[in-house]
């Protein structure tokens, strides 16, 4: 499964289409990741098999 990183609430870096107000009163840590097969999911721990695939620069 791919995905792209939409925010990190523990940062606060988020994509400006990315509602973080919305999100911010449910999920406080970790990050909301839009995956290709599943939509939206939140992970609030660090996972080791993630791999970073690329990295865009703001």
């Amino acid at each position: 499964m791919t995905g792209l990183v939409l925010c990190s609430f523990d940062s606060k870096y988020y994509l400006p289409e990315f509602d973080y107000e919305l999100w911010a009163g449910i999920c406080k840590t970790g990050i909301m990741v839009d995956t290709n097969v599943a939509g939206l999911i939140h992970y609030s721990e660090p996972n080791p098999n993630f791999k970073l695939l690329k990295r865009k620069n703001f």
